[in-house]
């Protein structure tokens, strides 16, 4: 590295100078040597001002960041970096990665995007690979992998996400041979150990999966993410013991990180010794001033003590330093979270009042606003946010709400426009993106509602109640491949068992793959919490398949197990109906509401069974019961 301050190049100048002047001998050699000094000072004047010189430093002090887990530093190095060359894909693809550990995938997309455009870059098309599968885009990943794999046959890290594909798509023989493919390549690779991991654990092979999660943390005692896999996995089993001694480990490499400890710290309250759990966390917030480890001493608190707890520490936090309004500003939000709307609204009119520093001002007013909009203060929450948007015409957050209130009252298109330019300031929320979804369908524009959820579930592809709202919505829209694509997505992240086979038989009926749908519906009939569900399916699927005395007698076993469900019996009484049986229909009703009076459907179905065999008089008061229940 050749870099000179202005002090040293004055410094050898005048060295240069004064030998010119010096007499005698020693004149022919002081020009020699002056002109061999300015001819250095020359050289290093050219590295230092060098663009490619400079550019190489950024990207290096970049990866120096990243790797000691100081991915805000990071960031700002590789758009240094991007400054002077936007086209380095080197830089752009560290830049995805640090957005990407900072949690805004939504910018790491677009880096890594960027970074594949150079047909060479490996790495790049991985990241875009796996962040395609994460969304539940699997044409794209599929994309990406093949790219990636065309580049390098072997690469496990390619490889890996390869078996991700794989996974989600249901081929879990073909995942798992990928994954030890990868393992055999490079048995560091952590999403293989991850996938292969789960795979096992899926199929209830817990003692393998232990066992690689064991022989890959001893092989690889610095990869605090395989630590937290393994950890996750002794939870599951009930070795909360085992987990904390992982959680330990990854505490011990990165002792700044506040949210391994807050997991560690939770998992050992969880086991009863909330006090030691507390004392720990003490001294962290001894030892880090900053706001953030108070405000981590409060969420414990409140999970494991009470919330009263959590409010009484977070006053004396803000008694002992009033000026500090993030103290103030969560002292209000932890009121209101805890039903004290008056005290919440309180706090955050004292740092509007106080106005020391704008941004917190800014804040407590947005917080402010939406207290009173969540307590039906509309107005005055509409007369707030007013006032911050007079000084402040781009506040994404107080647009948000002003287009959340429009989203309310019916208002589509001026919930698009305010929810929209939100998304300029905070183009990552998710929050936001479901509202606008959610505008653009109450404005009458669904593709454009489908490509904004589509849009969060890159965001956050670990949202689960995202993804049954995609679900929802590809279904309303017969998109049956996406639908699925949704609940795959639910199942990698752990969802109940009984609701992926719902979802997942939801999708292949939709799809009129009947065969595929019958075994879900058996097994979610075996299922103590949804035997009447499961039992309906499987009528349903198996009346479709022209078996009507198969699925009479599953109609028949739902209702034995939920007597009151509307669907078998909604299902059972049109079936009588189609096949001329109004007696047995009008027997089943009858069953139906002499047990259930309040039964509303009961009643209905049977006014229905009555007028259609002309006995108007007796329908008449099953329909007035009807609606008054």
């Amino acid at each position: 590295q050749m870099s000179v301050s202005w002090a040293s190049w004055s410094s050898a100048r005048r060295k240069c100078e004064s030998l010119s002047h010096t007499s005698g001998s020693f004149s022919s050699r002081a020009r020699r040597i002056r002109c061999g000094l300015i001819a250095f000072c020359c050289l290093m004047l050219a590295g230092c001002s060098d663009p490619q010189t400079r550019k190489a430093e950024h990207v290096k002090d970049g990866w120096r960041y990243f790797h000691s887990a100081n991915y805000a530093k990071a960031r700002v190095e590789f758009q240094n970096a991007l400054q002077i060359d936007p086209g380095d894909a080197t830089a752009r693809y560290g830049l995805g990665q640090a957005f990407e550990h900072l949690g805004d995938l939504r910018n790491a997309f677009g880096q890594y995007t960027a970074a594949a455009d150079d047909p060479k870059h490996l790495e790049a098309r991985v990241a875009l690979a796996r962040l395609l599968l994460l969304s539940g885009d699997m044409t794209g990943a599929r994309q990406r992998v093949n790219e990636a794999l065309a580049l390098a046959p072997n690469d496990a890290s390619a490889l890996a996400v390869r078996a991700g594909l794989e996974a989600a798509t249901g081929d879990r023989d073909a995942a798992e041979a990928t994954a030890r493919t990868a393992l055999r390549i490079d048995p560091a690779e952590s999403g293989a150990v991850s996938l292969l991991a789960s795979l096992y654990m899926r199929s209830n092979r817990y003692e393998e999966a232990h066992a690689l999660l064991r022989d890959a943390v001893a092989a690889n005692p610095g990869d605090v993410g395989i630590r937290a896999v393994y950890a996750q996995v002794l939870l599951e089993a009930n070795m909360a013991d085992k987990a904390i001694e992982q959680l330990e480990a990854i505490a011990q490499t990165e002792p700044d990180s506040f949210a391994y400890l807050a997991r560690l710290l939770a998992v050992i309250a969880s086991t009863g010794r909330v006090d030691v759990a507390e004392q720990r966390l003490d001294q962290f917030v001894s030892s880090h001033p900053e706001s953030d480890a108070k405000l981590l001493k409060i969420d414990f608190l409140r999970h494991f003590r009470s919330p009263a707890a959590a409010v009484t520490a977070l006053r004396q936090y803000v008694a002992a330093a009033p000026a500090d309004a993030e103290l103030g500003i969560a002292l209000a939000g932890l009121l209101a979270d805890t039903g004290d709307a008056s005290g919440a609204e309180v706090e955050y009119r004292k740092i509007v009042a106080a106005g020391e520093a704008d941004k917190f001002v800014s804040d407590a007013r947005v917080g402010l606003a939406s207290l009173l909009m969540r307590n039906g203060r509309v107005p005055d929450a509409k007369t707030t946010l007013a006032e911050i948007l007079v000084h402040e015409p781009t506040n994404g957050r107080a647009l948000g709400l002003r287009g959340q209130i429009a989203l309310a009252e019916g208002n589509a298109g001026a919930a698009i426009g305010d929810l929209r330019a939100a998304l300029r300031d905070d183009p990552s929320s998710s929050v936001l993106l479901r509202l606008l979804a959610a505008a653009y369908r109450g404005d009458g524009q669904p593709l454009l509602a489908k490509e904004t959820l589509m849009n969060a579930v890159k965001v956050s592809p670990a949202d689960a109640a995202l993804r049954r709202e995609l679900f929802a919505f590809a279904a309303a829209a017969r998109e049956w491949d996406l639908a699925l694509t949704q609940v795959n997505a639910l199942e990698s992240l752990g969802g109940p068992a009984d609701e992926i086979l719902d979802l997942r038989y939801r999708a292949l009926i939709g799809q009129g793959n009947l065969e595929g749908a019958l075994p879900l519906a058996t097994q979610l009939a075996q299922s103590a919490q949804s035997a009447a569900l499961g039992e309906y399916y499987v009528g349903a699927a198996l009346q479709a398949l022209q078996r009507p005395k198969d699925a009479e007698s599953h109609y028949l076993a739902a209702l034995r197990v939920k007597p009151d469900a509307a669907e078998p019996l909604t299902a059972l009484v049109r079936m009588y109906l189609d096949a001329q049986r109004a007696q047995d229909a009008e027997r089943l009703l009858v069953q139906a509401t002499a047990r259930t009076p309040e039964n509303a459907i009961a009643q209905n179905l049977l006014g229905q069974v009555l007028l259609s065999a002309r006995r108007s008089k007796d329908a008449l008061p099953l329909f007035e019961h009807a609606i008054e229940l």
